[in-house]
């Protein structure tokens, strides 16, 4: 499996379509914007100084098309994002590990 390197790329301007708004892969104005007019509460509403990321890094895996890493560059939240590892692509899998595990009342509190 091999990953195009991650450049960095601006922040997402008019026409950014995030599948969910309220958790958008590429966290931007844009993205608050199109939260705010669902009627959500917002990254802003949460923290008033919110500073919007001035660009994010972005790698896919180019096997499987899936986005294994963002990283924001710059603003409040520089270097925060996800890094996903893929380990197998079309090879079977134990049914375990599609099962939630059964969590308790207070397994939903805790933070790791």
């Amino acid at each position: 499996m091999g990953v195009l390197p991650g450049k960095p790329l601006p922040g997402p301007g008019a026409g950014y379509d995030p599948r969910c708004s309220c958790c958008p892969l590429l966290a931007s104005a844009e993205s608050d914007r199109l939260e705010a007019e669902g009627s959500g509460v917002t990254m802003r509403d949460h923290d008033p100084r919110l500073v919007y990321a001035e660009a994010h890094r972005v790698r896919l895996d180019v096997e499987t098309g899936v986005c294994v890493l963002t990283e924001e560059i710059g603003g409040t939240g520089a270097g925060y994002g996800h890094d996903v590892e893929i380990d197998a692509v079309d090879e079977p899998m134990a049914d375990h590990l599609f099962i939630s595990p059964r969590r308790g009342p207070l397994q939903r509190l805790r933070r790791p």
